[in-house]
């Protein structure tokens, strides 16, 4: 195989060892996520008493009821594993490592059979060093999956673009049935993650664009057949999901989220570089990507499979810029592949320099991952920070702290996370001390542990916590503060 810009396959074979050994290095006791708690948890409920809740966020919404609006066929996922090896951390999060591999291998034959199978080897050495990739492959969140299930979409799309070329019959099967496996791939998206939607509605336009009346008819009701079991618990709790649907919508409207208007859509438009220049990733990806693809824009547009993935992509960056509350780099991951497979096209076919950045993307994502995210998995005393036993809290407690610490505790403890009021901060709630020990004690908690983290994220003075409250400082160990309720301690 001649690759027209690396010196020889073999090289990029030892580019990809070392990204891999890179990429397992950084699984081994893997930091525990604030999204592997609070959607952990939910998975938890689920699994115990057949319902999502949640505890963390008790008085917010009804959820320590019931939980309506949520990643559901990620949390049954996450249930059914907790029923298989209990209540695991490492079980939580080998599940995106199996959506990992499964894309791994998707991606394999679809490469394979459009014929761009040389592209492959960089496609997955991008894939595998992007550090975002590496950090969601081991952490209880949806974005992997719905990676994979939104590439299966477009996969099914670009079939059947592919068969309505052929007008032998006037109802054409093989394009009406690739149509209806592309719109249950997106409705399965977006039953995973409600941002799913972006590939229906990528999925759906280009269809209309192609005039596939029948197609996109086909199309759109098998994205709203995968999508429908998001209703099977909403039946019978109207009132709670409109109270959860509601009330969701006006806190992240009043946090600069969900709004309805041409300005703030336009700025939303304008602000969407924000999500490909947040940290050092992703500028190496974006100069990268653009670079590449500027260089090997007039390939890419006589090719008609990377033409149709730029018209795909773009449609992507604009539905995921208009419907998502924030810009937060995680959901680059929905479209990555699409990204990436262009930039790999265009490495093969640009000038010789760009190896050069193409060096420059590993050496800076694999530099973040082994100096910044290795010393997080080796910085915490394993199996004893979250312990509840070093701060000598008898079992039944109820207990406000940081969320990480349902691992292990959620069996024998009932724990309220410091989030749910790092939450409401940022939805404009003025949270000091008072407010946090007066609802602890209106709620009867009878601990409250925090971190330095959590001083800062609350602004919260030491000072403040030593005066007189309904909460005493029993203890200063290890960077965390221990406060007891004065009730408990007097008894």
């Amino acid at each position: 195989m001649n690759f027209k810009h690396l010196q020889s396959q073999r090289l990029v074979w030892w580019l990809l060892g070392i990204t891999i050994v890179i990429l397992l290095g950084s699984y081994y006791q893997r930091y525990i996520f604030s999204d592997d708690a609070w959607l952990g948890e939910q998975a938890y409920w689920l699994a115990k008493d057949g319902v999502v809740r949640s505890e963390l966020f008790r008085g917010r919404g009804g959820y320590e009821i019931q939980k309506l609006i949520y990643h559901k066929l990620w949390i049954w996922q996450g249930a059914l594993m907790i029923k298989g090896v209990g209540w695991q951390l490492w079980g939580l999060k080998a599940l995106s490592l199996c959506y990992l591999i499964g894309f791994v291998v998707m991606s394999y034959f679809y490469f394979r059979s459009q014929n761009l199978l040389k592209d492959w080897w960089i496609f997955l050495l991008l894939l595998l060093s992007y550090r975002l990739v590496v950090q969601a492959s081991f952490i209880f969140r949806p974005e992997i999956m719905l990676m994979l299930l939104g590439w299966c979409s477009f996969w099914g799309l670009r079939n059947a673009m592919a068969h309505a070329k052929e007008r032998k019959k006037i109802i054409n099967r093989k394009e009406l049935q690739y149509a209806l496996w592309s719109g249950g791939m997106a409705g399965l998206a977006m039953l995973g993650h409600l941002y799913g939607l972006i590939f229906v509605m990528a999925g759906g336009i280009s269809l209309l664009i192609a005039q596939k009346w029948r197609a996109t008819l086909v199309f759109g009701m098998a994205a709203m057949i995968g999508f429908s079991p998001f209703f099977v618990d909403v039946v019978g709790n109207w009132a709670l999901f409109q109270e959860q649907l509601f009330g969701d919508f006006a806190a992240k409207s009043a946090s600069g989220g969900f709004s309805f208007s041409v300005g703030l859509f336009l700025n939303k438009l304008l602000m969407e570089q924000s999500r490909f220049l947040h940290s050092e990733a992703e500028i190496a990806l974006t100069a990268t990507a653009v670079v590449s693809m500027l260089l090997a824009r007039k390939a890419i547009m006589q090719h008609p499979v990377t033409r149709f993935h730029l018209g795909y992509l773009l449609w992507c960056i604009l539905f995921l810029a208009l419907i998502a509350h924030d810009k937060t780099t995680k959901y680059v991951l929905l479209y990555l592949p699409h990204l990436l497979l262009l930039t790999a096209f265009a490495v093969r076919h640009s000038s010789l320099w760009l190896r050069g950045l193409l060096g420059i993307f590993l050496i800076i994502n694999w530099s973040l991952v082994i100096f910044k995210d290795y010393p997080k998995n080796y910085s915490q005393e394993r199996g004893q920070i979250h312990q509840m036993q070093r701060f000598d809290i008898p079992e039944g407690a109820k207990i406000i702290a940081p969320i990480e610490f349902i691992f292990p505790n959620i069996k024998n403890y009932n724990i309220k996370g410091l989030k749910y009021y790092a939450v409401l901060m940022n939805e404009g709630e003025a949270i000091d001390w008072n407010y946090i020990t007066e609802d602890a004690q209106k709620m009867g908690y009878d601990y409250i542990i925090l971190n330095q983290w959590y001083f800062e994220k609350l602004q919260l003075q030491k000072e403040e916590t030593t005066t007189e409250t309904s909460y005493s400082l029993l203890q200063d160990e290890g960077g965390y503060f221990y406060f007891v309720n004065n009730k408990l301690r007097h008894r």
